[in-house]
């Protein structure tokens, strides 16, 4: 049996497609977890395609703290956290 513990809608994220990373999928929002917490890593209508961080809460999924960067989330493969710094990948090749 399958149970919703907590969800959290993140304002503005793209969906279905919109925001995907290069290889396509439907990759918009990606969850990381790392030493420093749980974060998001997605894309807005508003940031223009480029990557937006938000820390959560992990209580409450509760935006913490929220970062725009100029990184294109089109132009990269995959993107992780490690100890609250943000990491991309060009490709799997």
């Amino acid at each position: 049996t399958e149970t919703v513990k907590a969800e959290k809608e993140i304002p503005g994220a793209g969906y279905h497609g919109q925001f995907p990373y290069s290889w396509g999928g439907y990759t918009d929002i990606d969850l990381a977890v790392d030493e420093a917490g749980l974060w998001v890593i997605y894309s807005t209508d508003e940031a223009k395609g480029a990557i937006v961080l938000s820390k959560l809460n992990p209580e409450n999924l509760e935006l913490e703290q929220t970062w725009e960067t100029n990184i294109r989330k089109q132009s990269v493969a995959n993107a992780f956290i490690i100890c609250g710094t943000l990491y991309t990948v060009s490709s799997y090749k």
